[in-house]
């Protein structure tokens, strides 16, 4: 009866504390060649290193290395949906995950922000130039969905 509490309790407070949080920065591109990606990663001036990683299933991701980009907390990674039909809408985003606060402090949430619609934009100048900008920003967690600003760029 006592071990039943225990793991109850300790279930609630998983799922209460919301361990891992992320921090999405998206943008809807279309048209986007399936080989224009990986050239615009390589030829983007925000980007040091992106490698391709097994990511979820449907999605072509890549964890990147950001110019400037200094909080080692922080892993910033670009997921990209595979989409079957060439015309169709894909929405780019680029996810930032951390253990800790549910929340980043401000001058954080706007930097962190910032890279995210760097990245984005990069790729839609590269790869959907008649796509018009319309980046948004969001923070995810099991109990926390709220709405950041995204820099205007």
């Amino acid at each position: 009866m006592r071990t039943g509490f225990v793991v109850l309790a300790a279930v609630f407070v998983l799922i209460g504390c919301d361990p891992v949080f992320s921090l999405n920065v998206q943008q809807a591109l279309q048209p986007v060649p399936a080989t224009c990606v990986d050239s615009a990663l390589l030829m983007s001036p925000h980007v040091v290193r992106a490698k391709q990683v097994s990511g979820r299933k449907g999605t072509k991701t890549y964890e990147l290395t950001l110019t400037d980009f200094r909080a080692a907390d922080y892993r910033p990674s670009l997921e990209i949906p595979l989409s079957s039909r060439g015309d169709s809408a894909v929405a780019v985003r680029v996810v930032y995950q951390w253990m800790g606060s549910s929340q980043l402090a401000p001058p954080k949430e706007e930097a962190v922000a910032r890279w995210g619609v760097e990245v984005v934009e990069d790729l839609r100048r590269a790869c959907a130039p008649a796509t018009a900008p319309n980046v948004t920003c969001k923070y995810a967690a099991l109990s926390l969905r709220r709405r950041c600003v995204p820099p205007s760029t």
